[in-house]
């Protein structure tokens, strides 16, 4: 069994009115600390894998980190997500020290207020095919096809190469 999930009894509905109680597979949710230079950035809630890679993405997205030479090390330990930087950059902090998959919230309220980071300094284009492949590919990912409507994502070189 994949340890993102874990077999739950639940109460199904139909729509003829008759309610039946069956097992079914469940996505696990983790808490973790992302620790940024010893300092604790945020609480963390969501499905176990590739913690490392999430927080280098977050860390970049805020500007914290331009490249993989910023970093000194990064791992996970105890409950916690360990980044030590080379180079510190300020970046964006956090709004809220509290992260789940509603987060994306106080990234709405900044937009309304009319506060927006400047686009990430990109010099390459993906095609539309590109993307409509990878939703396709998302669609194929062992543990979207077990418990569906999961908060995924792919990750494509600029050639349009899926590699994660």
């Amino acid at each position: 069994m994949d340890h993102r999930t874990e077999k739950r009894e639940i109460l199904r509905m139909f729509s003829d009115g008759t309610i039946k109680a069956v097992n079914d597979d469940m996505i696990v949710e983790k808490r973790m600390i992302l620790e940024v230079d010893g300092s604790r950035e945020a609480v963390v809630i969501f499905t176990p894998g590739e913690e490392e890679l999430w927080a280098l993405g977050n860390l970049y997205c805020r500007r914290m980190i331009e490249s993989m030479e910023d970093i000194a090390s990064v791992r996970t330990e105890n409950g916690r997500i360990v980044v030590e930087r080379a180079r510190r950059r300020e970046g964006w902090k956090l709004e809220a020290r509290f992260l789940h998959t509603a987060s994306g919230a106080f990234l709405e309220e900044k937009r309304d207020a009319g506060i927006q980071p400047d686009p990430l300094p990109v010099e390459w284009q993906i095609s539309f095919e590109t993307i409509m492949s990878g939703i396709d590919w998302i669609g194929e990912a062992p543990l979207f096809k077990t418990a569906g409507s999961v908060h995924v994502a792919a990750l494509v070189s600029p050639d349009g190469k899926l590699l994660f």
